[in-house]
């Protein structure tokens, strides 16, 4: 006796047999594909890598964090390192490298702008860096346009019995005023003091190593100091 297959609904005895089973197999690590694919992201690194070295033509070379003026000392804290794309080695040269450490004893030759990049002609090594003389004097006396680096002269005012300066008060005697200082940059200025012009602000000028200053100390214990700009 012979078995047949059920009749199906549409008429067909033919069943065709299941198709077998596929087992996924996980690549390991000797796959050559792998090691294909790992020596293309290999070569894809060190192609950026050397990409962006090539393309990094800037120099690191040192700018002014703020101004300093003729004569001030020059310090890791005044500056500051930038970056800069020089169309020649020797523009690149003209310019304090940041590439080392900025050297000790380092002086201004003439004045530096905030952010300026600092020239190798602009700073010396050593030799008399300016003595620095904090003056604290009325708002009053100083002048609206004195910046860093603006050179100014140094006058000594008397004061009235009651403390106040006398420049300019009824009774004052104008040949009691002198100068102390002639044509000295100013180094730093503090912000004025709330209260008018006879709120107190700090003024530091610069004095070279030789200025006796022990009599422009003893007249300034007398009076005050008076701020006159130069053009």
């Amino acid at each position: 006796m012979t078995s047949t297959a059920p009749p199906r609904q549409d008429g067909r005895t033919d069943v065709p047999a299941p198709p077998p089973a596929v087992r996924l197999v996980r690549p390991g690590w000797r796959d050559p594909r792998l090691v294909v694919g790992l020596l293309l992201v290999c070569a894809s690194v060190l192609l950026g890598a050397r990409l962006l070295a090539s393309g990094d033509d800037t120099t690191p070379v040192w700018a002014t964090d703020g101004p300093v003026a003729a004569g001030a000392g020059l310090t890791a804290s005044d500056v500051r390192v930038v970056r800069v794309r020089f169309s020649s080695e020797a523009d690149a040269g003209r310019y304090l490298s940041a590439d080392a450490p900025l050297g000790a004893g380092l002086v201004a030759t003439r004045d530096l702008g905030e952010g300026e990049l600092v020239p190798a002609d602009a700073v010396r090594a050593g030799g008399g860096s300016l003595r620095q003389l904090p003056l604290t004097l009325p708002s009053g006396a100083v002048p609206p346009a004195v910046r860093v680096g603006t050179r100014v002269d140094v006058w000594a005012v008397p004061r009235e019995a009651g403390g106040s300066a006398s420049a300019g008060a009824p009774g004052a005697s104008a040949t009691a005023s002198r100068l102390l200082l002639e044509d000295v940059p100013v180094l730093a200025v503090g912000r004025g003091g709330v209260g008018g012009p006879e709120a107190l602000q700090q003024v530091v000028v610069g004095l070279p190593a030789s200025t006796d200053v022990a009599p422009v100390v003893e007249a300034l214990g007398r009076g005050t100091a008076l701020l006159v700009g130069r053009p």
